[in-house]
């Protein structure tokens, strides 16, 4: 074989072993990044887009964190909406977010919307708190144009640890706004430091060719895992920590501030003029090995409010609760939390055929 020839085989050699890579990799991503196996059959499981990095980077520095983009489409990373007519809005943190995971949570009120004329303005946002629930508050009236009549916030019992520990130095004022800005390194922690799952959707939704996009994705990993050194300034524990030991004085009246914050803007600056305040215990609130329950911080605190008038409280009482489990043991109930979660993240069919029901009722009244 001449040199020619030899030349010609190995850059055809080269070009086909690229291409067999290529369409590997790409496979490769199509299996891991974009969909997921349901009964047999891979299902597209994208949300992502390059629209999601953008409204990230629009956000980022007012509201900590979105919505996970590789879980909600780039329209819904601030909040989605359910019907049509007289807006309510509901915010809180990630009990509040399942509710627009969940098709038969948003089954209940789209039904209820259709009988009420309701518009609901689901905008719960995993780990949000009091000064995250008024930042987006702040946004969805200014840049979204909604400004409802009733609002409902889901206070979970994480609230207190999430305001002390995660937030506490992130909170900050712009033209008499309150905002939270985002985390501006990985030495805050890991969680909600977005840098890498953003920079992955851009390469996700580039137009490089497969392989290059595999070592890019691969090379982000890498850096992630082994080369990023990630301390636990707010780890889980230290969230839950006032749950299990209490709240000192000084730790009270500085959530009590931030409650209070919350409350000023939504009865001055916005159009709201009922307010309902949801809380469920957790299973520990149950067990006692909690000493406080936010039930009782946020009723002494509205007690002390210049709008407790406009405060409606409708809280699931440990003997609520405690009722349903009952149930649990007679098979009417097959889940109330989630086995295993830590924050007592309460199962689809409970959430969907009490809690949700519950919330709506007291709306009708």
């Amino acid at each position: 074989m001449n040199l020619k020839k030899k030349i010609t085989f190995y850059v055809l050699f080269i070009i086909l072993l690229i291409g067999i890579t290529n369409i590997t990799a790409y496979y490769f991503i199509y299996f891991k990044y974009t969909h997921i196996k349901i009964n047999g059959k891979y299902v597209n499981k994208q949300k992502y887009s390059i629209e999601s990095v953008n409204i990230y980077n629009k956000y980022l520095k007012r509201l900590h964190h979105l919505r996970d983009p590789y879980l909600f489409k780039e329209n819904e990373l601030l909040f989605n909406s359910i019907g049509e007519g007289k807006m309510v809005l509901l915010q809180g943190d990630s009990w509040v977010e399942r509710f627009s995971e969940s098709t038969d949570a948003k089954k209940a009120f789209k039904k209820y919307s259709d009988l009420h004329n309701i518009k609901f303005i689901m905008a719960g946002t995993s780990s949000y708190s009091p000064s995250l629930y008024q930042a987006q508050l702040q946004i969805l009236k200014s840049d979204y144009k909604i400004n409802p009549d009733v609002l409902i916030t889901f206070f979970d019992q994480t609230d207190i640890g999430d305001e002390l520990c995660r937030y506490k130095s992130n909170r900050y004022t712009e033209d008499e706004n309150i905002f939270v800005k985002s985390y501006a390194n990985y030495n805050e922690g890991r969680l909600y430091f977005m840098d890498f799952y953003l920079d992955r959707i851009k390469i996700l939704t580039s137009k490089k060719l497969s392989l290059l996009k595999l070592i890019l994705l691969t090379k982000s990993n890498v850096i992630e895992k082994y080369f990023t050194t990630f301390t636990k300034t707010c780890g889980f524990d230290k969230i839950m920590k006032p749950l299990y030991e209490g709240l000192d004085t000084k730790d009270y009246e500085y959530f009590a501030e931030i409650v209070n914050d919350y409350f000023n803007y939504i009865f001055t600056k916005t159009d709201i003029t009922k307010m309902i305040i949801v809380t469920h215990p957790h299973l520990k609130n149950l067990t006692g090995d909690y000493k406080i329950n936010i039930k009782s911080v946020l009723k002494e605190i509205v007690n002390k409010s210049k709008f407790k008038k406009n405060i409606i409280f409708h809280n699931f009482n440990n003997e609520h609760v405690l009722r349903y489990l009952e149930e649990k043991k007679n098979k009417k109930f097959l889940c109330i939390f989630v086995p295993g979660d830590e924050a007592s993240h309460l199962c689809d069919v409970y959430q969907y055929k009490v809690i949700v029901p519950s919330i709506l009722r007291r709306l009708n009244q």
